[in-house]
């Protein structure tokens, strides 16, 4: 495996991983964990991260943040249905806005509380100190695409 030094850090932490590196490493343990790539891995974060984003995994994502996901798909949600469904049948624009505010919030608290969850249930601590051991020397991160 392919690993960086960090100068700053402490003698027993003196490797680094690159985020590729990182995400490769986390869909490596989430298979062996034998749980679902789908929700650890979902397909917009890799979408986002082939673009060039080093944002990291949902479940290490910040409650605050996850939040932030719920209002945008909220927005995205009432934009969907004030073109298909309420303004053909004349619901006011203000009434549409709480709607989709409500939906986003309400969303963003669910997906927040279960990525919270499941952090907290595979021991997860956050993205910067992943992983909290040194991998295998054997191991290498680029061996898995991050694509499906």
């Amino acid at each position: 495996m392919r690993i960086a030094l960090d100068r700053r850090a402490a003698p027993n932490r003196s490797w680094k991983m690159t985020h590729d590196e990182k995400v490769a490493h986390f869909r490596r343990e989430i298979r062996e964990r034998g749980r679902s790539e789908g929700s650890a891995l979902p397909l917009a974060f890799r979408h986002l991260w082939r673009l060039g984003l080093h944002i990291p995994p949902p479940y290490f994502i910040p409650y605050r943040a996850a939040l932030g996901c719920g209002i945008a798909f909220g927005a995205l949600w009432g934009l969907g249905m004030a073109c298909f469904f309420y303004l053909s049948r004349g619901v006011v624009p203000s009434s549409l806005i709480l709607r989709s505010l409500l939906a986003g919030v309400l969303f963003g608290i669910c997906m927040a509380t279960c990525w919270l969850w499941c952090r907290r249930r595979l021991g997860l601590g956050s993205w910067r100190d992943y992983p909290t051991v040194q991998p295998r020397a054997g191991a290498d991160a680029r061996s898995a695409p991050l694509s499906s």
